[in-house]
């Protein structure tokens, strides 16, 4: 996801910002069966939900808009 155009980080930049993010990860798997999700609109957005269910994880933080819309 750094490699994206819109945060223009070369990858030197992006291998530094992962060296001091890594440490501070965990390790999250999907399990299988994945939990179910009945209400996403973005069918590539749906591992990301999964994997905060799985980890319930107390705040989505998002910049995409299917994962942003009112309920």
């Amino acid at each position: 996801m750094l490699a994206y155009p819109k945060f223009k980080l070369p990858t030197e930049e992006r291998q530094e910002l992962l060296a001091d993010y890594l440490p501070w990860c965990t390790t999250v798997r999907i399990p299988n069966p994945p939990p179910e999700i009945t209400d996403c609109r973005d069918p590539y957005d749906l591992p990301f939900l999964q994997l905060a269910i799985v980890d319930k994880a107390d705040y989505p933080v998002s910049g995409d808009q299917d994962l942003l819309r009112n309920r």
